[in-house]
């Protein structure tokens, strides 16, 4: 029979061994826990976070965006070193193509995304890097779901429990045992996992028209064109005041103003004026093509020749005083499109709004790939003269 020293012996060496420790202590600390080891918080069983799904389409039959959208996983810290099939959180300053792609390397199941508010002050640096990551995000298929969070308190206290975490491959057994007791753990779970393909989505061109003077099938057109649509890494967070808010802007003050000089038949000008607020423009240009198919094809059934003279392509026109003049080929000075440059030209040069510049870029359709840099490219394209007006010197 055992006495009572050695039942003491026993439970003291069963209890301050390694198995007794997990077995008979573990089990009592995570009882106890949530009482005695003040000051530790612990947080709400369920939160509730706002989210936004990276965009997803199809063009041309090839799949672009995020394909997956149902998450439930543990989430961690970007930095973390085992990221194998856990959910990855990031700053959106923090993360760039490269970094992108190396999360994705890691096995990474989902990224999660917190994207500060639209105050935030951004140096152009940072700008341009963003840009560059959605062009390139948008132009791929990404294989994992993304979600973007909009930075609330909510989000920032998640994100520093999180950060507060050990890494398991840097600490020792012990310590990340007990971190596993006392820290804060999250699984992150999105139940609205599903994302069939719309089948309704229709695209709207709004066309316009002023007759000049003369007999209206006989005179010549010019058209002004600007897409009114704009895209984003989430559609609930795009943004398009510049493009293209402001194409649109201009092209209805071209239209008020014509609108008046054609309301008398001594200031009407002989030629046709045209507008187009075209749709599908961060689309490759679908709205444009679509007028451009019906006109060819009106033109082919009425057996009669083109009759464009040029078309005018308004592309972000909201910020700077630098003005460029894209083209497929320079037109001649005698062309339209030469006599509107040489207009332009003047105009700059007497600009009573402070000093303006303006320049023409000379740049040829690159006809191996199905996309376009420039709306005008569309019509170069279709042997319609064009040219695009923008302060970007860049498609890119």
């Amino acid at each position: 029979m055992f006495e009572i020293n050695d039942l003491f012996d026993t439970f003291i060496f069963r209890t301050t061994t390694l198995t007794g420790f997990l077995f008979y202590w573990l089990p009592i600390i995570c009882i106890l826990s949530p009482t005695y080891l003040s000051p530790f918080t612990f947080v709400d069983s369920t939160q509730e976070f706002k989210a936004y799904r990276m965009a997803q389409y199809d063009l041309y039959g090839q799949a672009y965006g995020s394909r997956q959208a149902f998450i439930s996983s543990e989430v961690r810290l970007w930095s973390h070193t085992n990221l194998n099939r856990k959910a990855a959180l990031i700053r959106l300053e923090k993360l760039t193509i490269e970094r992108f792609r190396s999360l994705i390397s890691k096995g990474i199941n989902s990224l999660f995304v917190v994207i500060p508010p639209t105050t935030t002050p951004w140096t152009a640096e940072q700008k341009t890097d963003i840009c560059d990551l959605e062009t390139i995000l948008l132009g791929e298929s990404v294989p994992i779901p993304v979600y973007f969070l909009p930075e609330t308190q909510q989000t920032n206290e998640l994100y520093k429990s999180i950060e507060s975490r050990r890494d398991s491959t840097k600490d020792s057994a012990l310590a990340v045992l007990y971190d596993m007791v006392t820290a804060d753990g999250y699984q992150l779970s999105v139940t609205t996992g599903k994302h069939n393909q719309r089948t309704d989505s229709v695209l709207y061109n709004i066309n316009g028209k002023l007759v000049g003077h003369g007999i209206e099938e006989r005179l010549p057109k010019i058209l002004f064109v600007a897409h009114y649509d704009s895209i984003g890494l989430a559609n609930g967070l795009a943004q398009g005041a510049d493009s293209n808010a402001s194409g649109v802007l201009i092209l209805l003050k071209l239209i008020r103003l014509f609108s008046k000089l054609y309301s008398k038949q001594t200031t009407r000008a002989k030629y046709n004026l045209h507008f187009l607020f075209a749709a599908g423009g961060k689309l490759n240009y679908q709205g444009s093509k679509k007028w451009i198919d019906d006109y060819h094809d009106q033109k082919q059934q009425q057996q009669l020749p083109n009759d464009v003279d040029v078309v005018v392509c308004l592309d972000s026109l909201g910020q700077s005083n630098q003005l460029y003049m894209h083209v497929s080929k320079p037109p001649k000075d005698t062309q339209t499109a030469g006599i509107l440059r040489e207009l332009l030209t003047q105009l700059t040069e007497k600009s009573a709004h402070g000093p303006l510049t303006f320049e023409q870029i000379h740049k040829k359709i690159l006809k191996t790939s199905d996309f376009v840099a420039w709306e005008h490219e569309k019509y170069s394209w279709s042997k319609l003269p064009a040219f695009t007006l923008s302060h970007f010197n860049s498609s890119k």
